[in-house]
């Protein structure tokens, strides 16, 4: 099945772009396991950056960090634009760059193909695809910048009223169910660690349903997640903000 030409956008507003693959936890998966999965990688990840991931322990009144940090092998493109995770219990390709569906497909597909042949993966327990963008917008003001780039339906009531009008934070999550799976739409006007302000628009398109993992399979999902996420975040800006980003050459999204 072949889905709608999605245009790449030259002047896209995609700050992080991360397909990420979760299986049941391999105990006692250490460097010498991983070490062939490098080696496969090498030629377009070879830089390892050593990493942790720190879980959390949830009880009665409490939240508190786990004694032991698990570890996250990471291998990056010598420009730092790509990056592939593995963990004990997850994959993931993430990017700075989207080339365009089908070229970020050819690398998930050579990177999970790899981990499930060394790795031994069997299973997964959920599967995602993940946009996160970022509009710029004035310190203050922002009012008419929003109405210009956001859809209006989505900013409501902003504006609406006098007293709703000097909007100065917003952030909405709105959990989604779609015909394949889950989207998570998380939006609004922030503050960032540097101090300006954007329109975030994070969308999170995933499946949680345990199930025999077939690569396949995965692929296919990867092209429905995709074609999704297009769909949802083209209804959340405007007609100006679209032609702003300079639509260019068309990336199809294939599922057999």
């Amino acid at each position: 099945m072949a889905y709608g030409r999605h245009p790449i956008l030259a002047k896209s507003p995609l700050r992080s772009v991360v397909c990420q693959l979760k299986f049941p936890k391999i105990l006692g998966v250490s460097s010498a396991q991983v070490r062939p999965l490098q080696e496969r990688l090498g030629a377009l990840y070879p830089e390892y950056v050593p990493g942790e991931v720190q879980e959390f322990l949830i009880g009665p009144g409490v939240i508190r960090q786990s004694p032991e940090a698990e570890r996250l092998y990471q291998f990056r493109s010598t420009d730092g634009a790509w990056a592939v995770s593995v963990s004990s219990d997850s994959v993931a390709l993430e990017s700075s760059k989207f080339p365009g569906y089908e070229a970020f497909a050819t690398r998930w597909h050579k990177v999970v193909g790899d981990a499930v042949e060394v790795l031994g993966i069997k299973y997964q327990d959920r599967f995602g695809l993940r946009f996160i963008n970022e509009i710029d917008m004035p310190p203050t003001d922002a009012l008419p910048r929003m109405r210009e780039m956001i859809n209006p339906e989505l900013i409501a009531p902003v504006g609406s009223h006098p007293r709703l009008t000097n909007l100065q934070l917003s952030l909405q999550e709105l959990r989604l169910k779609q015909t394949d799976g889950n989207c998570t739409l998380r939006h609004g006007y922030v503050v960032k660690v540097d101090g300006t302000r954007v329109y975030i628009l994070d969308l999170d398109y995933y499946d949680e349903v345990k199930r025999e993992l077939s690569v396949d399979g995965n692929l296919g999902a990867l092209a429905s997640f995709n074609n999704g996420l297009y769909e949802i975040f083209r209804w959340c800006i405007t007609d100006h903000a679209y032609k702003s980003f300079e639509p260019n050459e068309a990336s199809v999204a294939k599922r057999d």
